[in-house]
């Protein structure tokens, strides 16, 4: 984003709608029943567009229902989390439920696909219980051991034992070879600043709405990491900002402390984003920000009604907010940072995973998802041959690293997994083989089948 002559062109990351006389809709709270209802009746509608069987809709929700049970369900996954901005679910299978749209959808689909193939396995209890308290990697594991059997994988089992009364992730026996898997999911830490700001994003349409106020632009600059406290300062701040515009026509508005800077100005609708005379300049880019427009209730509900309708807002931007993190603690958390010593923790950790796949005469597998992946594009080659002399070498693995890329594919409405090997030194052919038959079995992977 570019601040020129007090004037900044709006970069959001999302936007808030509000019904015309701008209050927010907030549909009644649905019980497990009325969700799973209207999850049918939604892929139902949607099956079309996303070329599946309408059939596998109940069939799914059914599944999901008996695997995960309805207490369960009711208790832990699809109520609200509290601590989420944006209302999720306590759980992803419950927020998938609850949202029923084209990604919500496809997860309960594939959810049931796999569970329908887990389903004669001695682990079946165990991996419910993974699904329950580990989601991701649970998923990680059952969409591996899934794909290895698509490939012809005879005796594929779920926690295998191995050396020294340890159990693996996935066992099975390709063309006559056999095979151990164990599966990491890396999580992000926690970011403070991220997570507040999402509840600002949240909390300043609910203060423009109480003080009746529309077409305002509000800069924050933070200069500390964002924390409650300081979050709730500055909602107090845009307030006293917008009560002052309110008492005087064509009133600017900026306060700042040693913590932040706040402009808020009057603009017009999908006017460009002014910022006060005296708000830092030079930002580069902002960490997040916000549009909000309007839309009849009418509409909304008949998009919730029907997801097959396109939610179309009935008037033009009317308050944007852009909020800027201070740079060493956007540095320290952006995925754009050095990788020296992401890569390095990283490898301490996957190392302790290869215990899990030692047995012998086996093909050994590291199954990984992190964020890392999408990274090591811009991984020196000095990096890399480091990365795997900690992860490699001192465990004396040989065998193969697959991170493993699970994203949303637009065209296709199925979620979708990219691979990305790394092989010891000296590779292990059976292993190369492997990769080589998943990598180009995912080019047709569709989960549910698509056109079916």
């Amino acid at each position: 984003m570019r601040i020129l002559n007090g004037r900044v062109v709006a970069h959001h990351a999302f936007e808030t709608e509000t019904n015309r006389r701008g209050a927010r809709f907030m549909p009644t709270e649905p019980n497990l029943d009325e969700i799973l209802a209207r999850w049918r009746k939604r892929a139902t509608q949607l099956s079309a567009s996303m070329r599946f069987d309408p059939a596998l809709a109940n069939e799914a929700a059914s599944v999901v229902q008996h695997a995960f049970g309805a207490d369960w369900l009711a208790r832990r996954a699809v109520v609200r989390d509290s601590g989420d901005a944006w209302g999720n679910r306590a759980h992803e299978i419950g927020t998938a439920l609850a949202r029923a749209d084209a990604s919500g959808v496809a997860l309960v689909l594939e959810m049931s696909a796999y569970l329908k193939f887990l389903a004669p396995l001695p682990s079946y209890a165990s991996v419910i219980a993974g699904l329950k308290e580990d989601f991701r990697t649970t998923l990680l594991q059952l969409s591996f051991a899934y794909r290895v059997e698509k490939l012809g994988s005879a005796r594929v089992v779920l926690e295998p034992p191995v050396q020294d009364g340890r159990l693996g992730d996935v066992g099975f026996n390709l063309a006559g070879e056999e095979f151990v898997a164990e599966c990491y999911v890396q999580r992000a830490s926690p970011w403070s600043t991220s997570k507040e700001g999402m509840w600002l994003c949240r909390r300043i349409p609910k203060l423009l709405e109480q003080h009746g106020r529309h077409c305002v632009a509000i800069a924050i600059h933070l200069k500390k990491p964002l924390d409650a406290r300081i979050r709730k300062e500055l909602l107090r701040a845009v307030e006293r900002l917008l009560m002052s515009l309110a008492r005087t026509s064509g009133a600017t508005g900026l306060e700042a402390t040693n913590s932040w800077t706040v402009s808020v100005m009057p603009t017009v609708p999908n006017g460009e984003f002014f910022v006060h005379p005296e708000f830092p300049r030079d930002l580069g880019e902002p960490l997040m920000g916000m549009n909000q427009r309007s839309m009849s209730r009418a509409h909304v509900l008949d998009v919730v009604a029907n997801p097959a309708v396109p939610l179309r807002p009935s008037s033009p931007v009317e308050t944007r907010l852009v909020i800027w993190a201070e740079d060493s603690d956007e540095a320290e958390h952006s995925i754009s940072r050095d990788l020296n010593r992401p890569l390095s923790r990283l490898a301490k950790r996957l190392r302790t995973k290869t215990a899990q796949t030692r047995s012998p005469g086996v093909g050994r597998v590291l199954l990984c998802e992190s964020w890392v992946a999408d990274q090591l594009k811009r991984a020196t080659p000095e990096q890399l041959r480091r990365f795997k002399a900690e992860l490699f070498g001192p465990s004396g693995f040989i065998g193969a690293l697959l991170f493993v890329g699970r994203s949303w594919d637009e065209r296709a409405f199925r979620h979708r997994c990219a691979f990305t090997p790394l092989q010891s030194s000296p590779a292990d052919p059976r292993c190369e083989n492997l990769i080589g038959a998943l990598v180009e079995a995912e080019r047709v992977t569709f989960i549910p089948s698509a056109g079916t």
